[in-house]
């Protein structure tokens, strides 16, 4: 039976070494593919990451990957400055065979996510501050499941988990930009999320979401 546990900022730091096999199996996959840090010096792989083990050769750059996509004390490293500087809260699933979701979300601005998150996308200040404005809203920084342990169903506590991230972070706007499907489509299903499509309604290579808690299906 799967236990599902909402963690404050403080709360944490003991079960960051929990996430960190998961976070980097699961975006090795599909839809991301990140298993190595692109080594082209003209980085010509999405957000820097190639689909390459380390140690195989590129036949389109004709560079080596050195360095995993994501190294665990990297992984550490970051959730541990979200913990230290964001208003957050984190969620984890899990069950005797380990952690089986993970996810964090943190309160922020428009302002303040096109800063952080899309530095090397311009257009999206512009495009962030006309949908959302100068409001807080929450934002849906990292999802992600072990398939090993469930490989379906990993999003069937998607809106229990948003409305439980609102109370407790108190805003009823959740937000997230992603190049998953699935993760979207549960936003659909259980509210009448906005879908922007990437590259058309939106100035990015990923879809933006944003989700009104109050307005379900």
């Amino acid at each position: 039976m799967n236990k599902k546990q909402l963690y404050g900022p403080e709360q944490i730091p003991s079960r960051f070494k929990d996430m960190v096999t998961v976070y980097q199996e699961a975006f090795s996959g599909w839809p991301w593919f990140e298993v190595s840090k692109c080594a082209d010096k003209q980085q010509r792989c999405a957000g820097g990451f190639s689909n390459l083990a380390v140690g195989q050769n590129c036949r389109v750059c004709l560079a080596t990957p050195t360095q995993p996509a994501y190294g665990a004390d990297e992984l550490i490293e970051r959730f541990e400055q979200v913990a230290t500087t964001k208003n957050s809260t984190w969620y984890i699933e899990e069950s005797k065979k380990g952690v089986s979701l993970a996810a964090v979300f943190w309160k922020t601005d428009a302002s303040t996510l096109a800063k952080e998150k899309y530095d090397d996308t311009p257009a999206m200040a512009e495009w962030l501050q006309k949908q959302l404005g100068d409001s807080s809203f929450i934002y849906l920084d990292e999802i992600f499941a072990d398939k090993t342990i469930r490989p379906q169903g990993n999003l069937a506590n998607f809106g229990e988990l948003c409305r439980a991230v609102s109370t407790r972070l108190d805003d009823e706007v959740i937000v997230f930009r992603t190049i998953n499907p699935a993760l979207s489509a549960a936003a659909v299903r259980d509210f009448n999320a906005l879908f922007c499509e990437r590259e058309t309604a939106v100035p990015d290579r990923r879809d933006f979401v944003v989700i009104n808690i109050g307005e379900t299906v």
